[in-house]
């Protein structure tokens, strides 16, 4: 481990990943749903990640959101170089990317303020010194009235985790090797003191769970996770005294749901929250009635709640995109407490007319099924179908050419060996998930939109080829280019049954000529 890593894990980089909570779209529009005056988004705003690791988040949400200047910073030059790459070849021109530390962010004064700061997962790898430095920065450069998403390992759900992480880093120090490789050996070596009857795990029942979910996990998770000097699990109060420092005070949960106390906490505490008024004490119930293991939290420098009007206009003017129509009987929402079904006469109706296009808050509440409806309800609909995945709020109108660059590039990269996941829907402000065969398929409809079946078919081998690259089908490789040819008639036609359409209408893939 380098000397200038301070104790955190440098040879090998970081995962590549997009988390939706990160897009100004929808911190913004969590603002508004719990009642405060969000950064206007359809104008142009400031926006940076704080320990952005590869950079691959960032550059989606640039790619996506055209109309915000993004900043993202590491300490980690490798990790700068890959932003810095995959930023050229979706030529953006609205992100950049610093290699610093925290220390010397927090010093120097010729940061622009931002809208928006996030920080994902870092505070808690970090030592005090950088979690000091954090808060200067925060309290220097974001702007007042500007958000900061902050996610972290809450210290209630990792109680039982903080011996077995040690036991993990003593284990990888005493075994040197690349990161990688400590990590496996060292989970390896927990895994066998739990076979051999430690214990430690038969007290602490929730560990097994833990411990097969790094097992499957990335080998570059495992050690950024677990194998830092320095690793700390949070509690609220703690965080929310670090924050005032920073001058930001508490809005609201990013995990949409975990703001509405019906879906929080089991009925058995309900009496116990509803009677607590105190914002650190109703927290430290939520996560102790969850055993909350991560948190969301948003905060902001300098709450600014809305009037009750203001927060009505503001809400009837969200618009909201549809992402899925299950059926009355699939309706299904994962809360902290468990699984909950939609109401079939409510949802079923909404959702079957938001699948007909794009709907605002405002139409929502003037269908049939809101009827008697009050704000809170209209506000708990939106939570439900915003968070359950249904539906998505709108940035507003984007352009999608930058994003289109973006794909591409993320979709080449793929064919090369990448492990890209997701791509930039400027239709959403954020990114989508996408396969192998999804990103091959981009590539394939970018350059030739209205290809049809047989031509795509001959376009997506002829990547394949010259990447030698080989579809996998249940498991199982796609040696012959019969049955390559097959598979591909068939992702040719789940695009044509309505993927591609609604792709396009998100700005994901170009528009078809007429």
């Amino acid at each position: 481990m380098a000397d200038w890593g301070e104790g955190y894990v440098t040879d090998i980089n970081y995962t590549s990943g997009f988390y939706r909570e990160l897009s100004p779209v929808w911190l913004a529009t969590a603002a508004t749903l719990l009642g405060f005056r969000a950064p206007p988004i359809g104008q142009p705003y400031t926006y940076a990640e704080l320990g952005c690791g590869t950079g691959f988040g960032i550059n989606l949400l640039a790619a996506a959101n055209p109309q915000g200047r993004f900043w993202g910073f590491d300490f980690n030059p490798a990790h700068t170089a890959h932003a810095r790459r995959l930023a050229e070849a979706a030529g953006s021109g609205n992100v950049e990317f610093h290699e610093a530390s925290f220390q010397s962010m927090a010093a120097a004064g010729d940061w622009p303020t931002f809208d928006f700061l996030a920080l994902h997962g870092v505070y808690s790898w970090v030592s005090r010194d950088n979690q000091l430095a954090l808060q200067a920065f925060i309290r220097r450069f974001l702007k007042p009235g500007g958000l900061a998403y902050i996610s972290y390992n809450c210290g209630v759900g990792w109680a039982s985790m903080v011996p077995v992480q040690r036991m993990l880093r003593l284990y990888a120090d005493k075994h040197p090797a690349r990161s990688d490789v400590q990590g496996r050996e060292a989970l390896g070596f927990v895994q066998r003191l739990r076979e051999g009857g430690a214990a430690f795990f038969g007290v602490h029942g929730d560990l097994p769970w833990w411990l097969d979910l790094a097992a499957n996990a990335d080998s570059h998770y495992i050690p950024h996770e677990f194998l830092n000097r320095d690793w700390t699990a949070v509690d609220f109060a703690s965080m929310a005294e670090d924050c005032a420092h920073a001058k930001l005070a508490y809005l609201g949960s990013a995990n949409l749901l975990e703001n509405l106390d019906a879906l929080s906490v089991p009925a058995s505490l309900q009496p116990v929250l509803a009677a607590e008024d105190d914002p650190l004490l109703r927290q430290a119930i939520l996560d102790f009635a969850t055993n909350k293991v991560f948190r969301r939290d948003i905060y902001q420098k300098g709450l600014s709640p809305l009037t009750p009007q203001e927060r009505l206009e503001a809400v009837k003017r969200i618009r909201l995109a549809p992402l899925q129509i299950p059926g009355p009987d699939e309706i299904r929402f994962k809360t902290p407490v468990g699984e909950a079904s939609g109401q079939a006469d409510v949802y079923g109706p909404l959702l079957t007319a938001l699948g007909k296009g794009e709907m605002s808050l405002e139409a929502v509440a003037a269908r049939p099924e809101m009827v008697g409806k009050n704000l809170a309800d209209l506000i708990e609909v939106a939570l439900l179908l915003i968070d359950g995945g249904y539906a998505h709020p709108l940035p507003g109108d984007t352009q999608a050419v930058t994003a289109q660059s973006f794909n591409r590039a993320v979709c080449e990269a793929m064919l090369n060996g990448h492990g890209y996941e997701f791509l930039a829907a400027p239709g959403l402000g954020g990114g989508i998930p996408a396969s192998f065969t999804d990103m091959l398929a981009v590539l394939a409809l970018t350059d030739e939109p209205g290809l049809d079946r047989e031509g795509f078919v001959d376009a997506a081998w002829r990547l394949l080829e010259q990447n030698n690259r080989r579809l996998v089908k249940n498991g199982v490789m796609l040696d012959s280019k019969q049955a390559s040819q097959a598979e591909l008639q068939s992702i040719h036609a789940a695009f044509q049954s309505g993927k591609g359409d609604g792709w396009r209408r998100l700005g994901v893939l170009p528009a078809q000529s007429p």
